[in-house]
């Protein structure tokens, strides 16, 4: 179909180059052929005594925009498009939500596919903080996170089992974390979805930097997470 529309269409501009070179009523030179793309190009040049004719260049070929010797193709294939993404190597990550039944530690852990370029503890915690989606919802989880706590995850620091994950401030968009059940929900979805790696060992959290800030948050003291429990944060 699409080699048929560019058909007619190219027939259609010889039309409309044909009509221009006879309005113009002089002698003028027309050129056909392919141009240096490969692509037919047309062209109507007037006699120097044809005020009334204009220069005409007609050409085949796609919408573009070009400036110097640069040539920007506005139009793009969405066969191409859709064969990138089913080639496109996945790799997954777990992200847990707390559960709507009250139970202020219990979580529950969805699997999502992401590319496997991008840094799975990165998006595990960029998709934790964006918050659960509706089919997560509609399965039974809840969170402080939202769309209010997207893009909140300042970095994530992994060293010789040693996760840091720094956010930005949080504490007057999630006030509720700063109570006792609300503290526990809150540790209890990021602890799981940092030891869903097996590479992690310990986990420290701090907003903007600060160990002492996320801790005081949550009324605690500076700490560091592990698999069994919690330690004091080392120097």
């Amino acid at each position: 179909m699409v080699s048929t529309r560019r058909f007619f269409g190219f027939a259609a501009t010889l039309l409309v180059v044909g009509v221009i070179a006879s309005g113009c009523a002089v002698a003028s030179e027309e050129q056909g052929g392919p141009g240096a793309d490969g692509n037919p190009v047309v062209i109507v040049q007037c006699a120097e005594d044809a005020p009334d004719c204009d220069d005409t260049v007609v050409t085949n070929a796609p919408d573009t925009a070009t400036q110097g010797d640069t040539t920007t193709t506005e139009a793009t294939s969405t066969t191409d498009t859709t064969a990138t993404k089913q080639e496109m190597e996945l790799q997954t990550v777990a992200v847990a939500f707390t559960t709507q039944d009250g139970q202020c530690d219990e979580v529950l852990t969805f699997e999502r596919e992401i590319d496997a370029s991008f840094d799975s503890l990165l998006a595990a915690f960029e998709g934790l903080v964006a918050g659960p989606t509706d089919q997560e919802t509609a399965s039974g989880s809840a969170s402080f996170f939202s769309a209010e706590t997207a893009a909140m995850v300042a970095s994530v620091t992994f060293d010789q089992g040693l996760l840091v994950v720094d956010f930005e401030d949080l504490q007057s968009v999630v006030p509720n974390a700063s109570t006792s059940c609300g503290s526990m929900a809150l540790l209890a979805q990021l602890n799981a979805t940092a030891f869903h790696f097996d590479s992690v060992e310990r986990v420290r959290y701090e907003i903007e930097g600060s160990c002492d800030t996320f801790s005081n948050w949550l009324q605690r003291e500076c700490t560091e997470y592990t698999r069994d429990g919690s330690q004091p944060a080392q120097p």
